[in-house]
């Protein structure tokens, strides 16, 4: 099974939470993820169903580069090194992403989220996980 993003917050950033992390946590969370990602999916023979793909991973971490962490707090969005180093770190997990997408998948079907977003902004698979991972 997959395990969540928020499994890795103990190695990438012991007692913090999303909102606290910086540029180094964010690709360091995206990379461990699309590692997840890749050994998963390895270990399936034929077709499966996934509730989501390299490409989602890849376009979360890049949102996130261009509106922040927090979307509610402008102070997490990157700005001048840290933006252009953050953009040319997504840009090129993108073409792995995007070259795995293209190896790996037949199809995509895209189905309307069906439940609200948390009130903090962040992904709904939050929902009932601790916000304050040890």
């Amino acid at each position: 099974m997959l395990r969540p993003c928020e499994s890795f917050f103990p190695d990438v950033a012991p007692g913090s939470l999303l909102e606290q992390t910086g540029i180094t946590e964010l690709i360091q969370l995206g990379i461990l993820r699309y590692a997840e990602r890749y050994r998963h999916e390895s270990t399936l023979s034929g077709s499966f169903i996934s509730d989501g793909s390299t490409l989602h991973e890849w376009s979360y971490g890049k949102l996130r580069a261009k509106i922040g962490i927090s979307p509610d707090d402008p102070t997490t969005i990157p700005s001048g090194r840290d933006a252009h180093a953050l953009n040319v770190a997504m840009d090129a997990i993108g073409a792995i992403a995007k070259r795995h997408a293209r190896r790996s998948y037949d199809v995509f079907i895209h189905l309307p989220i069906e439940f609200p977003l948390v009130a903090d902004g962040h992904s709904a698979c939050l929902r009932g996980v601790p916000t304050r991972l040890q």
